[in-house]
């Protein structure tokens, strides 16, 4: 009998230690599963903050160039338009104007209403053109001219030289050369 209780007591005894060592596992678990501290939340909302406040003037000033760049994208399908039109006439620009660039890109709009940027003139002579596309909410014109010789030139026009949109290095409303996109 005396084994019996010897064994009884082991038993008893690893029970013990084994419930012992659940609760020690139980307690640490509890403790690396603790939640964040005031101050971490505060840091965290610190850095978005940081991030939006760098973010968010890149993103308005973007949006703000966008009816610039569309301006830019027209005339250029514009004078994709031109090109055709002097092919399909022996090689003349003539028949160049607003009507006749719509006519053959309809995509291409010619008047402000409902749009953010519209082909504002197009005028052609036997073997030079000029395209204007105005911005509506700049009030920017962007242009490309054909030369007798057949060099394009791009200039463009600011209404404000405070925001110069899609024309960087204009200085003043005037339209010159120097202002090129």
């Amino acid at each position: 009998m005396g084994t019996r209780g010897q064994v009884a007591s082991e038993l008893a005894q690893h029970r013990s230690r084994t419930v012992a060592m659940a609760d020690v596992i139980q307690q640490q678990a509890l403790a690396s599963a603790r939640g964040f501290t005031l101050i971490e939340l505060l840091v965290v909302m610190l850095v978005i903050g940081l991030l939006a406040a760098i973010a968010l003037p890149s993103f308005l000033n973007a949006s703000a160039r966008a009816p610039d760049a569309l301006a830019k994208s027209l005339v250029r399908a514009a004078q994709t338009a031109a090109e055709s039109i002097g092919l399909s006439s022996a090689g003349s620009y003539a028949t160049v104007t607003k009507a006749s660039i719509h006519a053959l890109e309809p995509a291409i709009p010619i008047t402000a209403k409902d749009n953010p940027a519209y082909i504002s003139t197009a005028s052609g002579t036997a073997t030079t053109y000029t395209l204007t596309a105005t911005a509506v909410a700049t009030g920017d014109t962007y242009t490309i001219t054909r030369s007798v010789t057949g060099t394009l030139s791009r200039t463009c026009r600011v209404k404000s030289t405070a925001d110069r949109g899609g024309c960087p290095l204009a200085t003043s409303t005037k339209a010159s050369p120097a202002f090129t996109w």
